[in-house]
């Protein structure tokens, strides 16, 4: 294969290859030669646009076999592929993803921070413990790294693999009905490797989201906003130098749930969205908008870029101060996206406040998919080291 044309950015790929005694010798040998033919498909190096490579094989224990960092030249990683040893042992899935977002993606291993990171899962059968590596995978994605799994065979459990991938899975989960025919895969797999290193480079961001508490609203519908928070932490990578998020809701007043970078993870987000109550009440959007201008951007974050995410029905009495306060935070470099709660929704409201254009910033509950739309918004085409 030759080096894929028109991959804007690098990503850090490791491949989690199962060694167990199912595989046997040859079928494994078959597997290195796979992942060798996606290695000539890749720009190798530390440089912006290029790729890094790992790869861990588990059988009952996990092993690294290379480090991202430890290879920089392609001859020199499909050298050390091919000479990857076959053992047979159990299935320990669930271990070698722990191990791939514990241990493989971190820095002292070679990741490259803000690169996106790629784990591609190849095997023949299920894992000695399905829960574990539901877990586990759910862990990895997480903390922002896209799972891709290759199923081989005709003992693979589909329900398995696709607990392992991230989102589509029609996208992210690939299987092939023996190991000789990994090679029509391979294409494919290039071309998805691609396109997720051009979309998953976030840079830094700080999104504060601003949700409307008010009696306009109702418990069922704010807990769908609760909702769109926590599938956005879910697939972003949190931390200093990508994302961070915060979250302030509002009635007449406003009040920060909690700020910018308090939580250093997705998960200990989403458990702090799920701590917050609906409580009800009258409403002042433009006061909301003024107090998360001024208190819930901190200017020690430079370079950081601003977005502040309003979930509201657009209810408001005090349009020409919410206007105002707006515009007023639009002038100070903050994007604002604002997204319709609720079946009627006051669209002259909405649209004052969004950043224009109008497409990119303004959605409706059912028509907001927080990943998608929010990577339209902030996603950098190509990563810096």
């Amino acid at each position: 294969l030759d080096p894929i044309i028109g991959c804007k950015a690098g990503a850090d790929i490791i491949f989690l290859v199962d060694n167990s005694g199912s595989v046997g010798s040859s079928n494994f040998n078959t597997t290195l030669m796979f992942i060798s033919n996606i290695v000539n498909g890749l720009n190798i190096g530390k440089e912006k646009d290029k790729f890094q490579l790992g790869v861990l094989t588990f059988h009952t224990p996990v092993k690294a076999e290379f480090n991202l960092d430890e290879y920089q030249d392609k001859q020199d990683i499909q050298k050390a592929i091919m000479e990857i040893t076959y053992e047979g042992g159990g299935t320990n899935t669930g271990g070698a993803i722990k191990y791939l977002h514990t241990t493989a993606f971190s820095r002292t291993s070679g990741h490259r921070p803000g690169y996106p990171m790629i784990g591609i899962l190849i095997t023949d059968g299920y894992s000695s413990n399905k829960a574990e590596t539901r877990k586990e995978a759910m862990n990895a994605r997480l903390k922002g790294i896209k799972m891709f799994s290759i199923g081989i065979g005709n003992a693979i459990d589909t329900t398995e693999l696709e607990s392992v991938a991230s989102e589509p899975k029609s996208q992210f989960v690939f299987t092939a009905a023996s190991f000789k025919l990994l090679k029509s895969i391979e294409s494919l797999l290039l071309s998805k490797t691609c396109e997720v290193a051009d979309i998953t480079c976030w840079g830094k961001t700080d999104i504060v989201f601003l949700l409307e508490d008010s009696c306009h609203i109702g418990e069922t519908n704010f807990n769908k906003m609760l909702q769109m928070v926590v599938n956005l932490a879910e697939e972003v990578p949190i931390g200093n130098g990508n994302i961070q998020i915060g979250v302030n809701t509002f009635k007449c007043t406003a009040k920060s749930e909690f700020v910018l970078g308090k939580y250093k993870t997705g998960n200990d987000i989403i458990k702090a969205v799920q701590r917050i109550k609906y409580t009800g009440g009258k409403v002042s959007i433009g006061k909301a908008i003024e107090y998360t201008r001024k208190n819930s951007f901190p200017e020690n974050r430079s370079k950081a870029r601003k977005l502040m995410i309003i979930l509201t029905n657009g209810s408001d009495k005090a349009l020409s101060k919410t206007l105002g306060e707006a515009q007023k935070a639009r002038n100070s470099n903050i994007k604002i996206m604002v997204i319709g709660i609720g079946d009627y929704t006051h669209q002259d409201c909405l649209q004052g406040m969004a950043t224009v254009p109008h497409d990119k910033y303004i959605f409706s509950q059912d028509s907001f998919d927080p990943l998608r739309n929010i990577r339209d918004v902030l996603i950098q085409r190509k990563c810096s080291a």
